[in-house]
């Protein structure tokens, strides 16, 4: 019998994960060796402290912009960071852009768009190396209600 595929070890939609913080899963390490990165919501609840807690967990290059553009471009990119598949899990979810609140909608839709490039081969004008890879956002937390 097959092991079941946790959803985010594919490249096929959807690209946003809600669960329970007590679930246990979303951080465990990934079985193709890809990257997993824990980012905090607790220091993203502004548009700038979401762009400090990005920069620093996926090590963004020092052109990184500090804007929505520039977070598009670096988490779509990701060159500096090689790997098989990449899962950015964000603990404490419920309190993520809680100071900037209209902002959420616009990072849940670039969360998702950067799963779909990372799905499909053309992004920027380079070529993926041969097959999609997996791009997934896992957000962890109770009371998610402004997550689709």
């Amino acid at each position: 019998m097959a092991a079941l595929a946790l959803p985010w070890t594919t490249p096929e939609a959807p690209w946003l994960h809600v669960l329970p913080s007590e679930s246990g899963l979303g951080a465990e390490p990934s079985a193709d060796g890809g990257l997993v990165r824990v980012l905090d919501a607790r220091r993203m609840e502004t548009v700038a402290g979401l762009f400090n807690e990005f920069q620093r967990a996926l090590k963004f290059p020092g052109y990184f912009g500090r804007n929505w553009d520039a977070l598009d471009e670096c988490v779509c990119d990701l060159e500096w960071l090689p790997a098989s598949s990449y899962r950015i899990v964000i603990e404490a979810a419920p309190r993520l852009l809680d100071r900037d609140q209209a902002e959420r909608p616009t990072f849940l839709s670039l969360m998702s768009d950067a799963g779909k490039a990372w799905a499909s081969a053309p992004r920027g004008g380079r070529e993926r190396p041969g097959r999609a890879i997996p791009f997934n956002t896992v957000l962890l937390g109770t009371s998610i209600d402004w997550c689709p």
